[in-house]
Order: structure tokens, then sequence, then C-alpha cells
């Protein structure tokens, strides 16, 4: 009995297994004639469509990045390469106007100013000192000019003396001498004609009267002299002591002068020095008050409100970011502040479309981040120079920006953008599909009539946008046409 059952329970085992094996197979069977039923649907792949007037707009369709429209750039006003950047806020760093946001290495800065200042010192110090000497000169200079004029004066009195005391005293002289020397002269002569007689009457001797003779002819000789002395000095004497007071004078006013314009240039030359230390004075506190301002650039504080950026430096023949450490030359932009309030979209475009656009034109702006939202804007900039397009290089762009018209906190610098420039509106024209036109040859072609009936038609399009293209000829409205769905 025990067998009889153990035999039965694989009998069972066996006819469920079979039974789900044919189960199994109908499924299958089934499936495929729903799969091979659905393989022959035939799927359609045109439609037949309506030729009738359109409004639709040109547009010409671009990619750009979002880009500040202003952007503050923060130099470095320390001279040469002395600015070494030794802190800085991270970047990315939301800021505010005056906020400190980097530092440079002050000790060459505050050497600088120390060396300054002592050379401001002994700049000083000589301009002082110099001032000093002037009024010493001036001094010794009044000193000299009156020595002069006291020479002159006293020239002057001997001059004076000369023409109206010694020099008519000494004519007075000769004058009287030759008058003494006439009176003498006819004393003696008197004399000597009394003495004939006396001679002849036996009362004097023979050397007597000769005496008086000689005494005449001495008196006429002295007399001949003097006047030859007073002519002798009208002659010569004279003018000679009126030259010589003339020249006594004269050299002691040219000594006067001479005087006065020694020193007037030496006061000339030490008022140039006094200058000269004035500009070098001058010079010394400017590189003060430069090193002072340097000392001060060394701390960077923001301008303006706005998100830090990293400048790009060149370096090893490449370029990177600026880094802690950075040497930072004169006048190089090393960070930068942009304008977050006033955004735009700096795109590149081509050339076959720039004269198609024009400042002002109307704009649609999608952000990568959020594609079902439009922004508007303006287009407010078209570059006048072509550039070369990094990845094509026979194909020409020209860089433009357009003006995001509102503000929104969902824009952000540096998003992706899709932009729209319309050029054109188009209204109430004639116009098909843009899918419906084929070219043979570089003609226009439509497929014109029902679809078992249709003929290849040629057309002539006007403008053409994204989705439709307008029919000059070859077509009119309610004419039917075949369109391609696939």
């Amino acid at each position: 009995m025990q067998d009889t059952k153990r035999s039965a329970s694989p009998l069972k085992k066996n006819s469920i297994l079979l039974f789900g094996i044919i189960f199994i197979i109908i499924i299958v069977i089934l499936s495929s004639k729903i799969v091979f039923k659905t393989e022959k649907t035939t799927i359609p792949t045109e439609q037949l469509i309506t030729v009738n007037r359109q409004s639709f707009r040109l547009e010409v369709v671009e990619r750009g990045i979002v880009r500040p429209a202003r952007i503050t750039a923060i130099k470095s006003n320390i001279a040469g390469n002395l600015g070494k950047l030794i802190w800085t806020l991270p970047e990315g760093s939301q800021i505010r106007k005056g906020l400190l946001i980097a530092r440079f290495d002050t000790k060459p800065m505050m050497d600088t100013l120390l060396q300054a200042e002592q050379q401001k010192a002994d700049a000083e110090a000589r301009w002082v000192i110099a001032i000093r000497a002037l009024e010493l000169m001036k001094e010794a200079a009044t000193s000299k000019e009156e020595a002069a004029l006291r020479k002159l004066e006293i020239a002057g009195i001997k001059a004076d003396n000369f023409r109206n005391g010694s020099g008519p005293l000494e004519r007075k002289k000769l004058e009287q001498q030759v008058k003494k020397d006439a009176r003498t002269r006819d004393i003696r002569k008197k004399a000597f004609e009394d003495m004939k007689p006396l001679l002849d009457n036996g009362h004097i001797t023979l050397r007597e009267y000769e005496k008086a003779a000689n005494e005449l002819l001495s008196a006429r000789e002295n007399l001949v002299i003097a006047k030859a002395a007073l002519k002798n000095f009208d002659a010569f004497e004279w003018p000679k002591i009126l030259r010589e007071a003339d020249m006594i004078k004269e050299a002691a006013q040219m000594e006067l002068e001479r005087v006065k314009r020694t020193n007037e240039l030496e006061r000339q030359q030490q008022q140039a020095k006094i200058e000269k230390y004035r500009r070098d004075l001058e010079v010394k506190q400017q590189e003060v008050d430069r090193a002072k301002r340097e000392v001060a650039a060394c701390d960077i504080y923001a301008p303006t409100d706005g998100i830090l950026l990293y400048s790009t430096l060149p370096y090893e023949g490449k370029k990177r970011k600026i880094q802690i450490g950075d040497s930072i030359w004169f006048g190089q932009t090393f960070l930068e502040i942009p304008d977050t309030t006033d955004l735009i979209v700096e795109l590149n475009i081509r050339e076959i479309d720039v004269t198609k656009l024009s400042v002002g034109m109307e704009t649609e702006i999608t952000l990568d981040a959020y594609p079902d939202k439009v922004f508007h804007g303006t287009l407010s900039t078209i570059d006048a120079l072509a550039q070369q397009d990094e990845n094509h290089t026979s194909i020409r762009r020209f860089s433009a920006t357009i003006h995001f018209n509102e503000t929104s906190p969902l824009i952000h610098v540096g998003m992706s953008a899709g932009v729209k420039i319309i050029y054109r509106q188009l209204k109430n024209i004639l116009a098909v599909p843009a899918g419906a036109i084929s070219y043979t040859n570089g003609i226009a072609m439509v497929r014109k009539g029902p679809r078992e009936q249709a003929k290849e038609t040629i057309v002539k399009i006007g403008a053409v946008g994204v989705r439709w293209v307008e029919i000059t000829d070859g077509l009119k409205e309610n004419d039917q046409i075949l369109l391609d769905i696939m």
C-alpha cells in the first residue's frame, strides 16, 4: 500500500511539471502573435496639411555665459613687484564696500618709508643750513657794501680837496712865487741901475757893481723859472690833479659796484642752492608720502559690494589664479569684484548672422539651470572686429553682449544661457512648416496634393524661421502638401 502511494506521488509531480511547461508554451505563442501583429501595424510617416497664413518671428539662436556688466578691478598700487600677497579672503566671498579683502607684506614698504624719512630729514637739514648761511651772507654783504660806500665817500672828499683845495692852493703858491720873483727882479733891476752912477763916481767898487748885476740876473732867472712852473702847473699838474681826483672817485665807485655785484651773485648762488635743497626736500617729502601710501596700500579694502574673484596671472608660460605668496606688479589686476546687480550675457555671433542684427533688438534668455523660465533682454553691444572661432578656424565670430531687462535672484554669474535674438516679426504671410521643404540641387520643393497624388512642386521661399518658411511663389492659400513627421 505504501509502495503504491510512493509510485503515485512522482507521477503526480511529473503531471504538474508537464502542465506548467505546456502553459508557458501557450503564453509564448500568444505573445509572439501579438508582437508580430504589432510589427505589421503601419505607422504613418507623413501628414497632409493645408497651406495657410502664419505669423512668426525670425531669430538668431546662440549660447552664452552670464557675466557682470561691470567689474571693478583691484590693482596693486605698490611700486615694482614689491607687493607680496600674504592674505586674502576666499574666492567667491560675498563682500561689502569697505571690507578688508587682501593684504600685502608691509616689511619692504616700511623699510622704504624709514629710508625715505631719513633722507627727508637730511634734505631738510641742508635746506635750513642753507637758509641760515644766506642770512649770514646778507649780513656780510651789508658790511662789505658799507665799507665800499665809506671808501667812496673818502674818495669823494679827496677828489674835492684836489679840485677845490690843495690843487688851487698849489697854483696860488706858484702865482705868488711869480709875483715875488717879479718884485725881486724889479728891485734888483732898480738897484743895479742905481749902481752905475755910483761906480762912475767911484763910490762903489767894480766887484760890488758886478755883484748887483749877478743878483739882477738871478732875479730874472728865478722869475722865468717861477713863470715856467706856473705854466707847467696849468698845462700838466692841474689836469693831472683833476684826473687823479676823478680816478680816485671812479675807482671807489667801481669798487662799490663790484662789491654789490659780488654780493648779488653770491646771494643768487645761495638762493639757487636753497631752491635746490627745497626741491630736494619736496622730492623727499613726496617719497615719504608715496612710501606712506604704499604702506597703506598693503591693506586692500573693497571699493564696492559684490563677489570676490581671483584674477589669472601668467606663470611659467601658463596662466593660473593668484595664490598667497605671489608678487604683484604695480598696476596689475589681481582681484575683481563684479557688480552682481547688473548682469549681461556674453556670446559670440556667427559672421553670417551679424548682418541681421543691430543694437537694441529684443532677446529671450533661457538659463540651463531653469529651462522653463524665460528672461527678457536687449542686445546692447556688437564688436566691430571679428575673432576666429576657437573650435573652427574657418568661422569668424563677433563678440556681443545682452543686457537683462529684469533682475532675479535666480540669475548668477557664470551660468550657461541659451539666447534668441529676435531680429524680425512677420505677420499674416503665406508659410509652411520648415520640415515640408526639401532641396534638390539647391532648388526648394514641396510635395503638393494628397498622399497618393502628391507631386514635387518648386517653390520660392522668403524668410526662413526656426519652424516656418515664407512662400513667395509656387503655392497659394488652402493648398495641401505633405509634411514628414518622422
